[in-house]
């Protein structure tokens, strides 16, 4: 198995769309169902671009998918243009 460290950069138009996107899905980890793939990265990817601790994202993450995604907070980088 390996695992694949991907960085990504997106402006915060993107975020604030991302969030309602999650927001009308109602995506979080106390749902009583199998989250997809897309699901599970779009909550921990707005979890990261919101500026949340690795404590606040883990807990986000269902645990059915902890031991295969977990955010590098570390990469974190935020820019004011």
């Amino acid at each position: 198995m390996k695992h694949v460290t991907v960085g990504i950069t997106v402006d915060t138009e993107f975020v604030r769309l991302l969030r309602a996107s999650v927001g009308m899905k109602r995506l979080g980890p106390d749902l009583n169902r199998q989250h997809t793939p897309i699901e599970v990265l779009a909550v921990v990817f707005l979890a990261e671009a919101r500026g949340a601790i690795p404590e606040q994202t883990h807990s986000l993450i269902p645990p059915e998918w902890r031991p295969h995604i977990e955010a590098v907070t570390e990469l974190r980088k935020v820019e004011e243009l």
